[in-house]
């Protein structure tokens, strides 16, 4: 699944190299023998974060959001859900961290609640 904006779909080429360097990266590696951590694909342009750990329930997890990366999202082994929503109409429950490209994001619209 690819989601995006129509807005965005003129800013950024999806097939553009740093994206195909990403998808060959998950299509030749063994993925499960990779450490934890950082994996460089292409410097700071391109790589992946390793990670490990337990799922939490739906209800208990927050939006994320990056301003400077894609996460494309790959899981190896075990199951996790994935929900969507659009940015647009959401609080911020923290400021953006810049140094690690990420704000988490509440289903509360900027709007207020409705009456």
């Amino acid at each position: 699944m690819l989601a995006t904006s129509i807005d965005l779909i003129q800013k950024y080429d999806y097939l553009e190299e740093k994206f195909k360097k990403g998808y060959e990266f998950l299509r030749k590696k063994d993925l499960k023998a990779l450490p934890l951590g950082r994996a460089d694909i292409d410097g700071d342009e391109v790589f992946a974060s390793v990670q490990e750990y337990t799922t939490m329930p739906a209800d208990a997890c927050k939006y994320e959001s990056h301003n400077r990366y894609f996460d494309i999202q790959y899981v190896v082994e075990g199951q996790e859900q994935f929900g969507c929503v659009k940015r647009a109409g959401l609080l911020e429950d923290a400021p953006y961290n810049e140094a690690d490209d990420i704000v988490f994001l509440g289903n509360r619209s900027r709007a207020g609640p409705s009456s």
